[in-house]
C-alpha cells in the first residue's frame, strides 16, 4: 500500500515498518545527500542504519519499507533545491490598490 505519512492512520503499518517510518520522518530534515541518479535519492538519514533510498516526485520523497508497504514523506528544502523541476512556481502577488496599466 501506499500511504502519505503525515495521513498515516495508527496500525496502517507493521510495528517494524512504523518504526522505520517515524525515525525517516524525524530524521529527513537534518538528511546528508550520498548520491542522486535521476529521481532516485540515497540519503544517510540521522539515527538509521544504513542508507535510506527514494524517489523524488511532486508529491514527495518516497520510501519502500518492505511487503508492500511504501510511504511517502514531505520532501525537505535541503533535498527539494537539487530538483527544481519540483519546487512550486513563484506566484505574483498584485496589490489591490495598485492599478494595471
Amino acid at each position: 500500500m501506499f500511504h502519505k505519512y503525515q495521513d498515516l492512520a495508527p496500525g496502517a503499518l507493521p510495528e517494524h515498518s512504523a518504526v522505520r517510518a517515524d525515525a525517516i520522518a524525524a530524521g529527513l530534515p537534518k538528511a546528508d545527500v550520498l548520491d542522486v541518479e535521476r529521481r532516485v535519492v540515497t540519503l544517510h538519514v540521522p539515527g538509521i542504519e544504513g542508507d535510506v533510498v527514494g524517489d523524488i516526485t511532486r508529491m514527495g520523497f518516497t520510501v519502500y519499507l518492505g511487503g508492500f508497504d511504501w510511504v511517502t514523506f514531505q520532501t525537505p528544502q535541503h533535498l527539494l533545491h537539487k530538483f527544481p523541476e519540483f519546487m512550486p512556481l513563484p506566484q505574483q502577488v498584485l496589490n489591490p490598490e495598485d492599478e494595471i496599466d
